[in-house]
């Protein structure tokens, strides 16, 4: 995919929140390594077998709604490389982010306002 989403959730008060979304912000890293990497492969396999393939009714779901076979997904999972990622987060911070709120908003500050 040549587009995606990074979506995170803090819950506070208005005053506290803007630090909270700096904070966040700042925990993104520029870049990764093979170890780091490895083990969010580790993790992406274990979330794909337990929402997908674990049960009857979720593996009888993916089949019905996939248009890849699960090997494809496994595969595509563990050719990931360190290039690939450190490509995308340099390209992930190379646009200003967009904020979506709910809830009290009206004294919440602009994407500016937060050093973005």
């Amino acid at each position: 995919s040549s587009s995606g989403l990074l979506g995170f959730t803090v819950r506070g008060t208005v005053e506290g929140t803007p630090k909270q979304v700096r904070e966040v912000a700042k925990s993104i890293p520029n870049e990764t390594d093979a170890t780091t990497l490895e083990a969010a492969k580790q993790r992406a396999l274990l979330d794909f077998y337990s929402e997908e393939l674990e049960t009857t009714r979720d593996y009888v779901d993916f089949l019905a709604t996939s248009t890849q076979s699960e090997q494809e997904i496994i595969d595509a999972i563990k050719a990931v490389d360190v290039a690939a990622v450190n490509k995308q987060l340099q390209a992930m911070r190379s646009t200003k982010p967009v904020l979506f709120a709910t809830g009290e908003v009206k004294d919440f500050p602009s994407i500016k306002q937060l050093g973005f």
